[in-house]
């Protein structure tokens, strides 16, 4: 401490600060300043892991082995390559650093295993995470358990530090080329089957009084018969938009033509306002699923997760429930469990689609950002199930003398909403493929012009005239035959 006041002071007038300000700062002013700007950067600033070998007086402290997994979620954990080296960052690194901080305690850190080097011995009962504690080499294990199950009753597990929601991903549906029900999509079922009701109730209403103003002035019967003729062609005109005439002089029928007259006068410019949106817009196939339920209920789709991890162990270990179900499904699919997140990604974006992949809120949105940086398309899709939510917690050894201060400190932590803040921080940036209300949606080029209409985008309105021209040769070859 002394070495570094008289460091301070010499740099202070060195570097030509006011002589009275050197001179009135006494030693004890900035001893206690010293303190202050060094427990702040303590609190603050992340500090490297010692070694216990190291010949510093920290090698006094007691010093923990931890084994850290990569997760494939950025809340939790990722890796940064810095030349040769790898270092962690992430809500893991910046919790351990706080509470060795706190409890005054040196830590090493070495990287787990890939999953697909499963150290010997590890199985369901005793996953190959855990299996780093109880051979006895880590003492913590800072990786995604599920405190449920087996693993329960071989190592101690701290407080959550976080949940995250159950959720799976599917490929984005695919787009339909063709558009033949466009011209009927303007309008709900019920609201055509409304008009028809409509057209007929009116078209009868004019015939009754048509019939009963004949009756009354004794017409000629062509002329009853080209009146009434006239009748169904005026309606339908009307609701073309393209008029008619009817000579009709009587107040009621007029009445009712004139109510008519508005109703199409509505349903026209309803429709032909809403038709453009139905021809140019961009159709999109049924998902793969809806929701985990429809995803235990087809026999013809299968989920996928990654090996070791908290998904698998909460859903082979399940006694009941939707879980327990999904165990099932997982134990009759050969290629259920992947030995890494990407070939469970590559098994998503398969053909045809049958692979649903399950894993928490968090890890799904990192992929998502991922895949999008590499492609800059949205290919995957995310759902979430608001009902079920995943306990993300630490390992320790059984009987650890640290396992009540992580304990603390994972609350005082939560109290102070540092754990919150990390999370923010750290929270994969999805919103180019979903939406703040987890939807997904299409990312829009603002560069590109507007698209014109393309054949596909018409189909409907062909397909319309090829009906008619069909109905119309039908009706010819009719009259010449009969």
């Amino acid at each position: 401490m002394e070495f570094l006041v008289e460091r301070v002071l010499d740099a202070a007038r060195a570097h030509a600060f006011p002589r009275a300000f050197a001179m009135k700062l006494t030693r004890m002013q900035l001893v206690a300043f010293i303190r202050i700007v060094h427990l702040s950067s303590a609190l603050l600033e992340p500090a490297m892991p010692s070694s216990p070998n190291d010949g510093s007086s920290h090698k006094k402290k007691p010093y923990l082995r931890i084994a850290q997994f990569e997760y494939t979620g950025a809340v939790l954990f990722q890796r940064r390559i810095a030349g040769r080296e790898s270092s962690p960052f992430g809500i893991f690194p910046l919790i351990l650093d706080w509470l060795s901080h706190r409890y005054k305690f040196d830590y090493t850190i070495s990287m787990g295993e890939n999953v697909s080097n499963i150290v010997e011995g590890g199985s369901l009962d005793q996953p190959r995470a855990i299996f780093y504690i109880l051979s006895g080499a880590r003492d913590v294990i800072t990786a995604v358990v599920e405190p449920l199950g087996p693993p329960s009753r071989l190592v101690d597990f701290i407080h959550p530090f976080s949940y995250s929601k159950l959720s799976f991903m599917i490929p984005m549906p695919g787009e339909t080329q063709t558009n033949v029900d466009a011209v009927i999509k303007p309008f709900h079922f019920w609201v055509w089957i409304t008009l028809a009701l409509a057209a007929g109730a009116v078209l009868v209403v004019l015939r009754c009084l048509n019939l009963l103003r004949i009756t009354r002035r004794s017409s000629p019967a062509e002329e009853k018969k080209t009146f009434c003729s006239n009748i169904p062609m005026y309606l339908l005109a009307t609701l073309l938009n393209q008029g008619g005439y009817l000579p009709c002089t009587l107040t009621s029928m007029r009445m009712i033509i004139g109510a008519w007259c508005l109703l199409t006068l509505v349903l026209v410019n309803s429709y032909n306002s809403t038709l453009i949106s139905y021809v140019t817009a961009t159709r999109r196939a049924k998902p793969l699923v809806n929701s985990v339920e429809e995803l235990v209920q087809d026999s013809n789709v299968h989920p996928v997760v990654d090996r070791g991890q908290g998904p698998e162990s909460l859903f082979l270990t399940a006694h009941s429930g939707l879980f327990k179900a999904l165990g099932d499904k997982l134990r009759a699919y050969p290629h259920s469990r992947c030995n890494s997140t990407k070939q469970c990604i590559d098994a998503v974006k398969s053909y045809p689609p049958q692979h649903v992949y399950l894993n928490a809120q968090q890890a799904i949105q990192s992929v998502l950002q991922v895949e999008y940086r590499n492609s800059r398309k949205c290919k995957l899709v995310m759902g979430v199930d608001l009902q079920r939510d995943f306990a993300l917690v630490w390992a320790l050894a059984k009987g650890s003398p640290y396992l009540e201060k992580f304990k603390r400190g994972t609350l005082v932590l939560h109290e102070l909403g540092l754990i919150l803040s990390w999370e923010r921080r750290f929270k994969p940036d999805t919103r180019p493929c979903l939406s703040q209300n987890g939807d997904y949606k299409i990312v829009k080029n603002t560069n590109i012009r507007p698209v014109r209409l393309t054949l596909s985008n018409l189909t409907g309105a062909f397909a319309v005239l090829a009906i008619g021209c069909l109905t119309s040769l039908l009706a010819f070859l009719t009259e010449k035959i009969v």
